[in-house]
């Protein structure tokens, strides 16, 4: 990734930022900062009461518990702790009390590992303090490292840091940033904080967003921040967005962020208007049914349009149901579609069983449809499990044994026996001895495997190569080495490629290069590609290659992707080409649909773009179309559209 002119050759602006803020306060600013942007409203309130205590916070020395040197080990019991602002303040005080290489290699470790919110938190926290400490080098050891929860998270904090003082500079260095899901998070967060002081600048600067830049999420993420603190302000900044698509989408993401803070104004301005995108309506009517039912079912009522009716009322039963299961469920009997009732009563078991598990077990058989059951028995399994996890595997054991719900109930299982290993994997092992062997046993020896392997691939493998062969031994070390490729990919591959034989080394030697193509695509291509040659069934690969390729760095993917042989794997990287190209060059995204060799396929991705590009340039999608390979029919169907959406 090329990096920026004004930070390889200079300082940034806000070079002296470390020397302007105070310890522990800036730290807990900065975290509460990000955390208001991921709307996560529980940390936001601990978070805030930090932030509002700075001034004694700053005073504070770091707990007498943790050593200046910091590690892994001290983190780990501050993560452990239960009360959540204990662990919040505990996590300033470590994180103030760190060097900078002390943090690189506690970050790099978290990283590493599989994500949950204890991790994000404390990477946030964290790398918060570490753009405090070395503003400069930052970015160039984030850009060293492989794409991890971790890598995205400093990312964010260098230029939240940096838009604080200059949001046009930052933004236009941020184009410079090559991975596109790095690029789109980084973006959002930059302008989602200007909103709070200048929302028109912010989407002024969204709008002229240079060729290449994820521009549709920025946008959603400009608009939904802008109506959670001006609605009015932003819902008649949407209503003048050209063109007429583009305006639709505008006007749906600031209904939804209006919906955050007073969903039944937003559902009074939404009723006033004409074709207002449904989806929008369910998230506020969602939203208001959390407040009031009542008015919700109120509303819902009143539409005529039984599809957008019938959605209205499931959106309410899910939201009643989360406060109060058993008034929610009444409600719902009264449903005249199985299917809209079923769903709804669905929602509700989930939701009773994290406080009443039994009385959801209980009340499953309300539900006709066999699909929606089984979603409710896995909901209710995963529910109980994080209360009470050898009563909920005990009762999801009793469905296998009896053919009841019997795929939900393994894959609830493997959930939560997998969560199980990551916390105690001993005792998980000395559990599973005591199911049958067969199908139950073998999912829960991978889960357990490759759980085990996240945290120590060593006893994983040791433990896997332990078990009976009729005991799920050869699918738990294939589970290892998938696990083991998060940290190892090369070592992964060469055993999975020496010492795995049959169907499972081909799915184990897909499962690798999938996780390697993840963190670093340019080093996966070459190595699948050598494999095909004697092993040609990878070749179903190449397509996941190439798309993570494109996410990483565009224009490398692109090269390597037109190199390749016509086939599903270079089919499937132009699509996402296309996807990428599509908002900011539709040109160069048509020539890549055009490329597609699979047929309806490529008619479909032409289709997809012409109709975003009949906005913008007809004139230019028309010659496009014009001198396409397409049936005449098709042609005429596209001219069509283009005529359609130009108007």
């Amino acid at each position: 990734m090329k990096t920026p002119d004004n930070v390889k050759n200079s300082s940034p602006p806000w070079m002296g930022l470390a020397t302007k803020v105070a310890g522990v306060a800036a730290l807990a600013v900065a975290v509460f900062a990000y955390f208001q942007y991921q709307g996560n409203a529980d940390i936001n309130a601990q978070l805030d009461k930090l932030t509002g205590a700075a001034a004694a916070a700053a005073q504070n020395k770091p707990s007498p518990k943790i050593e200046a040197a910091g590690g892994q080990a001290d983190l780990a019991a501050i993560l452990a702790i239960p009360d959540r602002m204990k662990r919040l303040r505990s996590l300033l005080d470590y994180a103030h009390a760190m060097k900078a290489g002390d943090l690189h290699k506690v970050l790099e470790a978290l990283g590493r590992q599989a994500p949950n919110e204890d991790n994000r938190i404390a990477i946030a926290i964290l790398v918060a303090r570490l753009v405090q400490l070395e503003p400069a080098p930052t970015l160039a050891w984030a850009k060293s490292l492989a794409n991890t929860d971790g890598k995205a998270l400093i990312m964010q904090s260098y230029y939240n840091a940096w838009s604080s003082l200059d949001a046009f500079a930052a933004v236009q260095s941020i184009s410079q940033i090559a991975d596109i899901q790095i690029r789109t998070q980084v973006l959002q967060t930059t302008l989602a904080n200007l909103v709070a002081s200048n929302p028109q600048k912010a989407l002024d600067m969204a709008m002229a967003l240079p060729p290449g830049q994820p521009w549709a999420g920025v946008m959603q993420s400009v608009f939904q921040t802008w109506a959670a603190q001006d609605p009015q302000g932003a819902v008649d900044a949407a209503l003048n967005m050209p063109p007429v698509r583009l305006r639709v989408f505008a006007i749906e993401d600031a209904l939804m962020g209006w919906a955050q803070t007073d969903p039944q104004a937003a559902l009074n301005w939404a009723s006033t208007m004409n074709g207002i995108p449904s989806r929008s309506v369910v998230v506020a009517v969602s939203d208001l049914a959390e407040q009031n039912p009542q008015a919700a079912i109120a509303f819902a009522t009143g539409i005529t349009n039984p599809k957008d009716r019938l959605g209205y009322f499931n959106a309410i039963a899910t939201a009643w149901g989360q406060n109060d299961p058993a008034a929610a469920l009444q409600w719902v009997e009264g449903f005249p579609s199985t299917s809209t009732h079923d769903a709804a009563v669905a929602s509700i078991l989930a939701d009773l069983s994290h406080t009443d598990p039994k009385s959801a077990i209980g009340a499953l058989d309300r539900i006709e449809d066999p699909t929606a059951r089984d979603n409710a028995t896995k909901d209710i399994g995963l529910n109980w499990g994080q209360q009470d996890m050898p009563g909920a595997l005990a009762w999801l054991q009793s469905n296998v044994a009896s053919g009841t719900a019997t795929a939900a109930s393994i894959s609830a299982s493997r959930t939560l026996f997998g969560n199980w290993a990551n916390a105690d994997p001993n005792a998980a092992a000395s559990y599973l001895e005591t199911i049958p062997t067969g199908n139950l046993h073998t999912t829960l020896a991978t889960a357990l495997a490759s759980s085990w392997a996240s945290s120590d691939a060593p006893a994983a493998m040791e433990w896997a190569r332990s078990l009976p062969p009729d005991g799920g031994q050869e699918a738990a070390v294939g589970s290892v080495v998938t696990a083991n490729a998060r940290q190892d990919p090369q070592g992964s591959w060469q055993f999975a490629m020496t010492s795995m034989t049959g169907p499972l080394q081909q799915q184990t030697l897909d499962s690798v290069i999938r996780t390697w193509a993840a963190a670093d695509a340019a080093s996966a291509a070459p190595v699948l590609m050598s494999a095909i040659e004697t092993n040609p069934q990878l070749s179903s690969a190449i397509g996941t290659v190439a798309q993570q390729w494109v996410r990483q760095d565009e224009h490398a993917a692109s090269q390597w992707i037109a190199q390749l042989p016509p086939g599903p794997g270079r089919d499937a990287g132009a699509v996402q080409l296309v996807s990428v190209a599509m908002h900011t060059d539709p040109a160069t995204a048509f020539n890549w649909a055009a490329s597609i060799s699979n047929a309806p396929q490529r008619v479909a991705q032409i289709t997809r773009t012409v109709n975003l590009w009949a906005t913008t340039d007809p004139n230019a999608a028309t010659d496009a179309v014009q001198s396409a390979n397409l049936s005449a029919a098709q042609r005429n169907n596209l001219l069509n559209t283009i005529q359609r959406l130009s108007k």
